[in-house]
């Protein structure tokens, strides 16, 4: 695939966000352009952690408006896990 993928951390949250914070996933950027993020479903305030997932969507692609792995993959057990699978499915696709 095309493009160097640049993985950064999600900013934290500011003020009083912050206190019922959840843990922060990560973002993929190719070429300047951000593609995929690594998100947790759950875990802040009041829910705890079920797992990661990751989701695409790049506004120039037209081949795949965007993905989600919740509908096809369910949850990673780790942020780490979502994120090996984000970068394998995004090399892998046409």
């Amino acid at each position: 695939m095309n493009g160097r993928l640049t993985w950064r951390n999600e900013p934290d949250e500011t003020g009083l966000r912050s206190v019922g914070q959840r843990p922060r996933g990560r973002i993929v950027k190719v070429d300047g352009v951000d593609v995929l993020s690594v998100s947790p479903s759950g875990g802040g305030w009041a829910r705890d952690l079920e797992g990661w997932y990751f989701v695409f969507s790049h506004p120039s692609d037209r081949k795949i408006a965007s993905y989600n792995s919740l509908s096809t993959a369910g949850l990673f057990p780790t942020r780490e896990a979502a994120q090996a699978a984000a970068t394998a499915w995004y090399k892998a696709r046409p």
